[in-house]
């Protein structure tokens, strides 16, 4: 289970960025780091890839939750949903409807998933919040949202690929291993 500290975390960091609305791009996003960045990673034996793109969806899926007016609370700890029922989760999304529960359910799945891989999934979590807390905005897009007051069309949020590598943070998703 994730603790509150992680939603926090991440409700600051929507906060920062003006990150207000549920996002129309929700499955396309969950699709993407599904079968672009998370399945080619199991298949290359990537750890940090693994692991990142399963913190990557936690993150995705974590400000639909908060934006769609979720309540973390109710987070149910099955024990046995894993990645592989993402997509069938993702099948059922319908942007607009009431999906906490389904939401619940993918958070549940990566978290579960990050345990197969004895990884921490908090610690985990803390480390992605850090690396995504560092980056900053795409300068056109920052621009556009502070004069409609924020993201009120629920677009993706960009990166400003400019930014200097040296001053991005970069997970270390090792130090989350449990021995």
């Amino acid at each position: 289970m994730l603790t509150k500290s992680i939603y926090d975390g991440l409700s600051k960091w929507r906060q920062e960025r003006s990150i207000t609305e549920p996002q129309s791009s929700y499955k396309s996003m969950m699709e993407e780091e599904l079968f672009e960045e998370f399945l080619p990673a199991v298949r290359n034996n990537d750890f940090h890839e693994t692991v990142d793109a399963l913190c990557d969806m936690i993150v995705i899926t974590i400000n639909q939750f908060s934006t769609e007016q979720c309540e973390p609370a109710t987070i149910p700890v099955s024990g046995h949903k894993s990645a592989t029922e993402i997509e069938s989760y993702l099948h059922k999304y319908e942007f607009g409807s009431n999906n906490c529960q389904l939401l619940l359910h993918i958070i549940d799945a990566c978290v579960n998933e990050l345990h197969s891989y004895n990884v921490d999934p908090n610690l985990a979590m803390e480390e992605t919040i850090k690396e995504i807390s560092s980056r900053r905005q795409d300068q056109t897009q920052q621009a556009e949202w502070s004069l409609q007051g924020g993201n009120t069309t629920g677009e993706k949020w960009h990166k400003d690929k400019s930014q200097p590598q040296s001053t991005l943070y970069k997970a270390n998703y090792n130090r989350c291993i449990i021995d």
